[in-house]
């Protein structure tokens, strides 16, 4: 099945991302529905009452509209018995004005405990990794303490598989193991001591226990000095119901301090971009006050790298620059200033610096009147440890107001499906209420689109639409040229830069091609004679 098409409009010219990488400075405006009756309710992204979601897995976010604006007590939508969302879909270029009523199951007994997209004891997660979100439900509603569904002694989920056009009425049951002691400490999906992440890059987020529930102190898991993780792998169909033993390395002094997948001064973030997520320290356990790795003068974080089936035993020394001036404020991989985001697209998250730490306000960079981002880029290899200024428009009047990447009236989110994420205004920042942009009765966001191309030049290519699907990709995939080329020449490279491909093709309308190699970010180039075009496809 096609799970998402991308069209590349590829008679535009895309300019060269280099050191002018940058947001564009006119932003377009873009339309959104009446969510809330004020429009100081709808001066964010996400709402309470709404959030964007890929729900028919085409790549673009679409609006879901979770609560009911004629409700006093800020129920879900209901007609009669049938609970249901509005959706407005997203095409890449606008958002629908018409809602579809999107059908969900009872999860709660009372309709004001589900009026939001995300609950307490309900969450969206592909578990079978056909590119859809599922509904899934972790709290038995008859619990009066919030556990865990459970039949006899089986604890499980109760499991509503979306098809990209609806949300089954029927659930299946998705067993799991006993994580903790007590149900009811297992009535979410993620735990303090357990969470869900796609260990081994299969696509299919396995479920991963980090405390020991022997454990009055809230450990790791440890046998002997070693310390693990118990991951039960997910297939599709179900979770493991034994555990493999994923040993991990002493990140802290105390086994307690290392009780959950994610602290304080770790994390798991792919940082090379071969799908698998690494364990990164970034706090220097032999520091009193949570600093920073540091050798003299470098500072650095220790990168344990994810093969798929381990974690290695040893760290490399992965240098950072010096976005603080004391160690102390560095000591997490995202910051009050500064964090991790893949601007360019390659599949490698770059490091943004978005507060000048010479400011005694905390403001955002700012070169005379124009402000901007230090951009740190990532080649999977390393993070290189000179900036470019990434510019940034006025979003709001006082330059310590946007000295963080993201904030409640602005954020990153990639928009239009072309894996660059763009820069939308959500919050009128002419208003003193914090209301959303509004013309006359139209809400609406102001879009900035993100320019980046990779750091390459994308050139006028054939004058029409060029289409390649599916992506993301098992490794077959298909490039329709929209006509028939005499002679075209195809690269593949990997997203270091590597040729893993090349091919001829003659007389050729549709391409097809077979990416090989491991999953990750690659990049097609397709040449016709003084004509090319650079296409990303994404391996799974």
């Amino acid at each position: 099945m096609i799970k998402k098409i991308v069209l590349l409009n590829l008679s535009l010219i895309f300019l060269l991302a280099t050191s002018h990488a940058q947001f564009n400075s006119n932003s377009i405006d873009w339309n959104i529905p009446e969510l809330e009756f004020n429009p100081e309710d709808m001066g964010s992204v996400y709402g309470p009452g709404y959030s964007l979601v890929d729900l028919n897995g085409d790549g673009f976010p679409d609006m879901v509209d979770s609560r009911d604006n004629n409700s006093s007590t800020g129920s879900v939508w209901q007609n009669s018995s049938q609970r249901y969302w509005k959706v407005y879909w997203n095409n890449g270029t606008s958002m629908s004005a018409t809602a579809v009523n999107w059908n969900i199951p009872d999860l709660e007994f009372q309709p004001e405990d589900m009026g939001g997209v995300y609950g307490e004891g309900y969450t969206l997660v592909d578990l079978n990794g056909d590119g859809f979100p599922d509904l899934v439900d972790s709290r038995d509603n008859n619990s009066s303490t919030g556990s865990v569904w459970q039949n006899g002694l089986q604890r499980y989920w109760k499991v509503y598989w979306n098809n990209g056009t609806s949300m089954s009425a029927t659930a299946v049951n998705w067993n799991i193991p006993d994580l903790e002691f007590q149900p009811e400490d297992m009535g979410g999906v993620n735990g303090p001591g357990y969470a869900l992440v796609d260990l081994n890059g299969d696509g299919l987020p396995d479920l991963v226990d980090s405390r020991d529930n022997n454990s009055s102190t809230g450990s790791v898991w440890q046998n002997g000095l070693q310390r693990y993780w118990k991951v039960y792998w997910n297939n599709g169909t179900s979770i493991s119901a034994t555990a493999v033993v994923w040993n991990i390395p002493d990140l802290e002094f105390q086994p307690e301090d290392m009780g959950g997948v994610y602290g304080e001064g770790h994390t798991l973030i792919d940082l090379n971009g071969d799908g698998f997520p690494d364990l990164v320290d970034t706090r220097d356990n032999n520091s009193s006050i949570g600093s920073v790795w540091q050798n003299g003068l470098q500072r650095y974080w220790k990168v344990y790298w994810n093969n798929g089936t381990s974690i290695t035993a040893t760290a490399i020394n992965w240098n950072i620059p010096e976005l603080e001036f004391n160690p102390e404020d560095m000591g997490s991989v995202n910051g009050p200033g500064y964090a991790l985001f893949d601007l360019n697209g390659d599949g490698h998250p770059d490091l943004v610096d978005s507060r000048d730490n010479n400011s005694s306000t905390g403001s955002v960079w700012q070169n005379s009147s124009q402000r901007y981002w230090k951009v740190y880029w990532n080649s999977g290899t390393a993070i290189s440890l000179t900036a470019i200024n990434w510019n940034i428009p006025e979003i709001e009047f006082n330059p310590e107001d946007m000295s963080v990447v993201y904030e409640p009236g602005y954020t990153l989110v990639d928009l239009n499906g072309d894996g660059f994420p763009d820069l939308v205004d959500s919050r009128d920042n002419n208003s003193s209420t914090g209301s959303v942009w509004q013309n006359s009765s139209q809400r609406y966001w102001k879009v900035y689109w993100n320019l980046s191309t990779t750091r390459v030049e994308e050139y006028e290519f054939f004058n029409v639409n060029v289409t390649v699907y599916p992506n993301p990709t098992s490794g077959e995939l298909s490039i329709d040229l929209g006509s028939s080329y005499n002679n075209v020449s195809v690269i593949i490279s990997n997203a270091l830069g590597q040729v893993v491909q090349s091919q001829n093709f003659s007389n050729s309308n549709v391409l097809q091609l077979n990416i090989p190699g491991e999953a990750g970010v690659y990049f097609i180039e397709v040449n016709s004679g003084d004509k090319k075009a650079r296409l990303k496809v994404m391996k799974k």
